[in-house]
């Protein structure tokens, strides 16, 4: 026997039938179905409704804050959103979208859609369904939950949200849960899983860990792993002491007392504010080093980002890659026609360096009081930038393709200097013009 065909309502016309709707009102035959949005002006806006007919509403509907209980067999292809409720205790809806908010009463949620978000539901304490996505926000008796969740789980502000287990989505994140405590043993995430935890009073993470982590603002984390991770990233973190999370990609920044910094396993490397490292000799696509005052240089990263190490006074290692150095007080310069820099080689703020005797595709020199230029073994290929080194001397040889100066550094060039275009405080010369206007022979 087929199903009837369901009576079709506009929202406008279901707002009115609601309007006369009591819980004992017979269930509507043939089904109701309503062309949605169904907004607050379909029920006007001092509406006294307490109960709306059973339908399936094609597209978004907003619940009146009258409403004492949702009917039945609701079904809405859009967004369900319920807001300053106080009567509704039981979400019971198969919805694309389930959002609730600032409703005390709600308490049990059994339903089924693509997201559900909770925002100020303080009687929720776990929830169920199926779900792609679920987000918790401020609702202090929120324990934790029994639902299927296949993406990503945020938990923000509950006290009483203390671990997750079981089979998990692609991502967790407990942000500002002081009582988190990580993974209950056997849970797995989905591949690949991510783990995000912020203002926990958590000690340890173990594993199996996800192939994401990022942790920050934990200050009584004392370990990590073990575990095999794609990246990890750790972010102040005053008691950690113990990372034995292998990544690929790791970044430690405001964990003092950690003393090993990556694996065999790791190609990329930033480490910042920590006074035990002092030298890192792994085979790294690119390494980033601020705020380390005992860090010295000892092996070849493929590029390099270094910023106040004031261990730092020459680069002697090529560097095949991207090169940044940034406030390093002692730092003067280079051996001798080294290649460094490819792409780019950038000095900023470093009063010891005088020349550059590199050899880069792209140099940019910015801030360096005592800089006087390219150096006899120096070489740029392509464009030259300066700005803010008042002791640059004229230009006397072949210097990239292209030449930039936005303020006074700029002195001028000699005979020997060939093939750029110059890029002025107030001009743009090609540098044979510039030569001629300036009778340079």
């Amino acid at each position: 026997m087929k199903a009837p065909k369901p009576q079709k309502l506009t929202a406008a016309e279901y707002g009115t039938l609601a309007k006369t709707w009591t819980e004992t009102t017979p269930a509507p035959n043939p089904p109701l179905q309503v062309k949605g949005p169904v907004h607050s002006q379909e029920w006007g806006y001092n509406s006294e409704i307490t109960h709306i007919p059973p339908a399936t509403i094609m597209g978004n509907i907003d619940i009146p804050k009258t409403v004492r209980k949702l009917p039945e067999g609701m079904v809405v292809k859009g967004r369900l959103n319920i807001q300053d409720n106080p009567h509704i205790t039981e979400v019971n809806v198969r919805a694309e979208t389930i959002v609730i908010t600032n409703c005390k009463a709600v308490s049990s949620i059994l339903s089924a859609g693509t997201s559900l978000n909770l925002d100020q539901c303080e009687n929720i304490r776990s929830i169920k369904g199926n779900y792609n996505s679920l987000r918790v926000d401020e609702c202090p008796a929120f324990e934790g939950h029994e639902a299927r969740v296949s993406g990503e789980l945020t938990v923000v502000k509950c006290p009483k949200f203390t671990s997750v287990s079981g089979q998990l989505g692609t991502r967790v994140t407990a942000r500002k849960c002081p009582n988190f405590a990580g993974l209950e043993p056997g849970a797995q995430f989905a591949d690949p899983g991510s783990l995000i935890i912020e203002e926990s009073l958590m000690t340890e993470l173990n594993g199996p860990l996800p192939d994401h982590i990022h942790i920050s603002n934990c200050p009584n984390l004392t370990k990590i792993g073990p575990g095999q991770v794609g990246n990890l990233g750790v972010t102040d973190l005053p008691a950690l002491e113990v990372i034995e999370a292998k990544g690929k990609e790791v970044w430690i920044r405001g964990c003092p007392k950690v003393r090993v910094f990556g694996d065999e396993t790791t190609t990329k490397l930033s480490v910042t504010g920590n006074e035990h490292l002092k030298e890192v000799q792994l085979a790294l696509e690119s390494l980033s080093v601020d705020g380390c005052p005992n860090f010295i240089l000892n092996g070849a990263p493929k590029s390099l980002r270094v910023r106040n190490c004031p261990q730092i006074t020459e680069i002697s290692t090529r560097i095949e890659g991207f090169l940044d150095i940034d406030a390093c007080e002692n730092f003067s310069g280079f051996s001798p026609g080294l290649p460094v820099g490819n792409p780019s080689c950038i000095i900023k703020g470093c009063p010891k360096f005088a020349t550059f005797e590199g050899i880069t595709t792209l140099l940019s020199v910015e801030d360096c009081p005592n800089y006087t230029g390219v150096g006899p073994n120096g070489k740029v290929g392509g464009k030259y930038f300066i700005s803010a080194c008042p002791k640059l001397e004229p230009i006397n040889h072949p210097v990239g393709e292209t030449i930039t100066c936005r303020d006074d550094s700029f002195k001028g060039v000699g005979p020997l200097a060939t093939g750029s275009t110059l890029y002025l405080k107030n001009q743009t010369i090609s540098l044979e013009e510039y030569k001629k206007n300036h009778d340079i022979q």
